[in-house]
């Protein structure tokens, strides 16, 4: 994964710069013990090689000690003067091969301190940074998110009687068919879809574990220029707006997803057995039904992203009206409502020809009315900043960014159509141990983060 070798990188800086200091302020590279290790091995094996040589040029000559059995004086003559060439060119090609080999280990030396030198620029241009956590705000999150959804799975367990749920159906119009469930099968259902959104809560925005704390960097590098947040990759040129808040601001995002992580699921089937009058009913269900779709939808914080869009549509002024009429008049926003109303449609026939055909007509233009409208208003939301990326690991005040997230379609075969649809902007908000430098970094780049860098 290319994000966790860029944090991994980042974060061997220190490792870097210990294999610069020699205690005297030159910069030469210490030789590390591996090192020398490993040059002593290349010594030895070359030393078996020349050895190697030797003992086959021997044979081939018919050497046997320090004589050469030869029958004849004028033979041994000519033996000894072709051994003493032989001798001779041996050695100056052993001296020219020396030569050869001093170079190329010097190219071999020379390669690896340039490759070192770039290796370590780019590791001091890659700068992490320590996520701001508070463990007990962590574990108090946890508590109320596990502890709520278990507390209500075991009411309804002890009060939920097995029994059939059986609903009648008829295909296409042509045949009587129905579908029948089990109450506990519906009851962990329920708790399956609560469940979800508790580990999403507990996973991306108030991280339970010490290993899901998201690893942040940023690479000020002229080819990369981006921030790392875990496995995802935010372009510098995308951070386009940064904000001041409050730490009430902290707060009411913390429990709109509080109450976004609630086990609405199950709280509907406790109400079911509670045998309410019909008029309370009549205003129970529908409000429960519709947080229930909506947080399927939105997710855990469909809250907080509610009040970001009434905030939004409330907003008279003149500025904010520019923007969101330039994001409904956007691409995106087009091929957003288009591809929508066509998903939507062909979903509506199918289940319509199979629970109710005689209905096919007015659901079909429902369905593509309905999805014109759902698209047109979900590609102008993907271009104001509504939704929450928050990583609310402890509770002050701070600053948030408003961020480009570029998503690429989940097809194999994707295009420029489809990515442009997925990507949207989000309201980032997260806590580092030094926010001064982190949001120096990310608004000047390297020229006014210099010092902090060095200080660093």
């Amino acid at each position: 994964d290319y994000s966790m070798s860029v944090h991994g990188a980042a974060r061997m800086r220190d490792e870097f710069r210990s294999q610069l200091d020699d205690g005297e302020g030159q910069g030469e590279r210490k030789r590390r013990q591996e090192e020398v290790d490993r040059e002593d091995k290349r010594e030895k094996r070359r030393l078996r090689k020349e050895r190697k040589k030797l003992l086959e040029r021997m044979k081939s000559k018919n050497y046997q000690g320090e004589r050469v059995e030869l029958s004849q004086p004028e033979e041994q003559k000519q033996a000894e003067s072709e051994l003493e060439q032989e001798v001779e060119v041996t050695a100056r090609s052993r001296f020219e091969a020396l030569q050869d080999l001093e170079q190329l280990a010097h190219q071999v030396d020379l390669t690896s301190e340039l490759d070192l030198i770039r290796r370590q620029t780019q590791a001091l241009l890659r700068v992490p940074f320590d996520v701001l956590a508070d463990r007990s705000l962590r574990v108090w999150f946890l508590a109320w998110s596990v502890g709520v959804l278990g507390l209500l799975l075991v009411w309804e367990w002890s009060l939920v009687k097995d029994h059939p749920i059986q609903q009648r159906l008829r295909p296409l119009g042509l045949y009587d068919d129905s579908v029948q469930l089990s109450a506990a099968l519906i009851v962990l259902l329920a708790a399956a879809c609560d469940a979800r959104e508790v580990y999403i809560a507990l996973r991306n925005v108030v991280p339970a574990m010490e290993a899901w704390l998201p690893l942040v960097t940023v690479d000020l590098s002229d080819q990369v220029r981006c921030l790392f947040v875990g496995s995802h990759i935010v372009p510098l040129e995308d951070i386009e707006e940064h904000h001041p808040f409050t730490r009430a601001f902290a707060q009411a995002c913390l429990v709109g997803h509080m109450a976004g992580v609630f086990p609405w699921c199950l709280f509907s089937l406790l109400l079911r057995e509670a045998y309410l009058d019909f008029a309370s009913m009549r205003v129970v269900i529908p409000v429960l039904g519709t947080v229930m779709v909506v947080r399927a939808v939105l997710g855990p914080g469909f809250l907080v992203k509610t009040a970001f869009a009434l905030q939004y549509l409330f907003d008279i002024r003149f500025e904010t009206r520019e923007v969101i009429g330039q994001s409904f008049q956007s691409e995106r926003t087009k091929l957003s409502a288009y591809s929508t109303s066509l998903a939507v449609t062909a979903v509506a026939c199918v289940l319509c020809a199979v629970a109710a055909v005689q209905w096919l007509g007015p659901v079909v233009g429902a369905a593509c009315v309905g999805g014109l409208l759902y698209g047109a208003v979900t590609g102008c939301v993907h271009g104001l900043p509504l939704k929450p990326w928050m990583y609310l690991t402890t509770l002050r005040s701070g600053v948030w960014l408003r961020v480009r997230k570029r998503q690429r379609c989940p097809f194999h075969y994707w295009g420029r159509f489809c990515t442009n649809i997925h990507n949207y902007d989000e309201v980032f908000v997260l806590f580092t141990t030094d926010e001064v430098k982190f949001l120096t970094l990310l608004k000047g780049g390297y020229g006014q983060g210099e010092g902090l860098l060095t200080a660093g």
